[in-house]
């Protein structure tokens, strides 16, 4: 997260937690399960000697379980899926609501970590049907401050081949501003 120390390590953390505890058949409970777990290991190592008062970290991800997929986020971290040539925003920002000046505000309600004392998570949850999808699309807020919804759409579609390239040399050409994470995920079949 912006502006907190050891957010490599935060986010390792939270990477590490998540892909060793997912069961096979995983469901929002045990999304919901995931994200408190991984919470309490954020407080754990901030008090190891590698870790920093108050580190954090925001995520977003897919689980899929046969024909059903889960996309799930904490933060400010933003999932989409694509479906007939449509990008639709499935995930919701944990920010402050807009402000007088219309701008998204980069304070974050909710983090895994990122305080000096444990609050409650509730992330973010919405399940899809993989049959109507034909991508999803996981990035950081390093892409969606910096390229409109529209122009990763039609990134997307322009650029089946290399997607995720195409959308962070977009983010970088608009300015690079902040730390830029895209992975998108072709359904095929």
């Amino acid at each position: 997260m912006g502006g907190h120390r050891q957010g490599a390590l935060a986010s390792a953390i939270v990477i590490d937690s998540l892909s060793k505890l997912v069961p096979p058949g995983a469901t929002d409970v045990d999304v919901d399960r995931l994200i408190s777990e991984a919470n309490g290991r954020m407080f754990l190592a901030m008090r190891s000697p590698e870790g920093s008062p108050a580190m954090g970290s925001t995520v977003v991800g897919v689980l899929v379980t046969g024909r059903t997929g889960i996309v799930f986020n904490v933060g400010d971290s933003r999932g989409y899926l694509l479906a007939s040539g449509q990008l639709q925003l499935v995930t919701r920002d944990h920010t402050p609501p807009r402000g007088s000046t219309g701008g998204r505000s980069h304070a974050l309600t909710q983090s895994l970590g990122g305080t000096l004392t444990p609050r409650p998570i509730v992330p973010h949850i919405f399940r899809f049907d993989l049959g109507s999808t034909d991508a999803i699309l996981l990035c950081s807020d390093g892409l969606t401050d910096m390229v409109e919804d529209e122009e990763i759409e039609a990134l997307l579609s322009r650029h089946p081949d290399d997607p995720a390239d195409a959308l962070v040399q977009a983010a970088l050409d608009a300015g690079g501003a902040d730390n830029i994470t895209v992975v998108v995920v072709r359904i095929t079949g």
